[in-house]
């Protein structure tokens, strides 16, 4: 596998099977994150920026790819997506080296980490996994975000819905509103506040299905750093 090392350290034992590609240089490890790397392990021990760097990645995706050796315990908060490892456990390097390696082999990557980020934006306003709702919902803002000119056509997204979960349109549009309904009572309040304050009438107790893929496909985009058009 082809390895993206940030580190003053080689970590020759457990990377003995691997190509690797060593930097500590900001701009230069930049240019590197334009190719193709099969894992990227960034040593927090580096005099290095771990979240402006994290932020600039050009593939979203890399950071399902990312390992960080964490030898002072102040990573933990800064993203969901990668794996962290505790500079006196580093035996588990070459586990998370394998654990990433299997999932690029198995896994369409892109597709994953977006479904994971969609995820965790709907639990977050309180829609439950185990509801049918939840999961027509995700497909519907996934395939918004590869093609945001859906959004203008709900008729089509009911229909790609209809194919791919081989489900009536008008039944997937009422387990996508009732999942919506429960979840606003159960959402992170502040966060769906952030997110709806603006669009809803004073009459609703909740946004119409159409609203929240919307506010959430953009909510999404923003993320990303990307717009409709």
């Amino acid at each position: 596998m082809n390895i993206l090392l940030i580190s003053n350290k080689d970590y020759k034992e457990y990377l003995k099977d691997h190509k690797v590609t060593k930097s500590t240089n900001y701009y230069e490890i930049i240019k590197y994150l334009e190719k193709d790397f099969g894992a990227i392990i960034i040593d927090s021990i580096v005099n290095i920026n771990i979240l402006k760097l994290l932020n600039n990645y050009p593939k979203y995706t890399d950071l399902s790819k990312t390992i960080i050796i964490d030898n002072h315990l102040v990573c933990y908060n800064l993203f969901p997506l990668f794996n962290i490892i505790s500079s006196d456990k580093i035996a588990e390097l070459d586990y998370s080296i394998k654990e990433i390696n299997k999932r690029n082999i198995n896994y369409n990557v892109s597709k994953s980490s977006i479904y994971d980020e969609i995820s965790i934006i709907l639990k977050r306003l309180g829609l439950s996994p185990d509801k049918t709702g939840f999961h027509y919902l995700r497909k519907a803002i996934y395939e918004c975000y590869n093609d945001p000119n859906l959004i203008n056509d709900y008729k089509k997204i009911y229909n790609l819905l209809e194919e791919s979960f081989l489900i009536n349109k008008k039944d997937i549009e009422r387990s996508i509103r009732y999942s919506i309904y429960i979840g606003f009572k159960k959402s992170d309040y502040d966060y769906s506040e952030k997110l709806f304050s603006n669009t809803l009438s004073y009459e609703q107790i909740q946004p119409k299905n159409s609203e929240f893929i919307a506010i959430v496909l953009e909510e999404l985009l923003s993320m990303h750093h990307k717009t409709y058009y």
